[in-house]
């Protein structure tokens, strides 16, 4: 049986993962819910859950806080939270997702339907995910993109990471030494979660780390050659702003 903690201090919230999990799969079971940070940590301590579906900002303190009173948390976390883009981008480096309110039903099942699968995979190591989460929070910044799959987890420095490439609602990641990762997530979310300063979407499909650059070339078809010979389209929409962030990166 694969059990499961809610921590929301919005009971309606609740309501509808409690309901739409019991409902998806037979094998889940509901171990308990709570309000609040204090609430969760005895209802955690005293249940011992798989997977905690956890909001951030509640009334007597954060899902940080809660996180921290564990050395290793014995379990896994899923945010589900209506928080601003600045906590995603923290977080979002280290938890296993985080899904964003209102709820999107088929992304908490495909959460759920992979971790339930990997649970005898001790890959799948939620202590360390967290460990790095709240280390990124205290720095105010992260320095790797973790990439969750079936059995465990990418972890891609941020210095490695070449481009990523749009496919559908997938995305693909290019980082150094030929590594190429398949994600579930789409080129928008890692637009959002990335430093602007640094990674650009220079095309529709394309987001570009411009630290990579090596030469730009302008004609029918514009392109911008990386350190390891990748090629990398850029839109005419997306010219200008790609040349003008090149130029605030270099010395001439």
């Amino acid at each position: 049986m694969f059990q499961i903690a809610l921590v929301d201090d919005e009971p309606s919230a609740r309501a509808v993962a409690r309901e739409l999990l019991i409902e998806s799969f037979p094998e889940v079971r509901i171990v308990g819910e709570a309000g609040g940070v204090q609430e969760g940590f005895e209802l955690l301590n005293r249940t011992r859950p798989d997977l905690v579906l956890l909001d951030i900002d509640m009334p007597d303190g954060t899902g940080f806080d809660l996180l921290s009173r564990w050395d290793n948390p014995p379990f896994k976390v899923i945010f589900i939270t209506a928080f601003d883009q600045f906590a995603i981008k923290a977080f979002q480096f280290s938890a296993f997702d985080y899904l964003l309110k209102p709820l999107d039903p088929l992304m908490l099942l495909n959460d759920v339907q992979k971790l339930i699968g990997a649970i005898s995979q001790p890959s799948l190591i939620p202590a360390i995910q967290l460990q790095t989460l709240l280390a990124s929070i205290q720095r105010g910044h992260a320095d790797r993109l973790l990439i969750p799959h079936q059995t465990g987890f990418h972890a891609v420095p941020l210095d490695e990471l070449l481009f990523i490439q749009s496919e559908g609602s997938y995305s693909y990641i290019y980082s150094k030494n030929n590594l190429k990762i398949l994600s579930s997530r789409p080129i928008a979310q890692y637009e959002q979660l990335l430093p602007p300063e640094t990674f650009q979407r220079v095309h529709q499909s394309y987001l570009l780390n411009l630290r990579e650059v090596r030469s730009f070339e302008q004609g029918d078809d514009m392109e911008a050659t990386l350190s390891s010979s990748h090629k990398v389209p850029i839109s005419r929409r997306k010219k200008q702003e790609f040349i003008e962030a090149m130029k605030r990166m270099s010395l001439g």
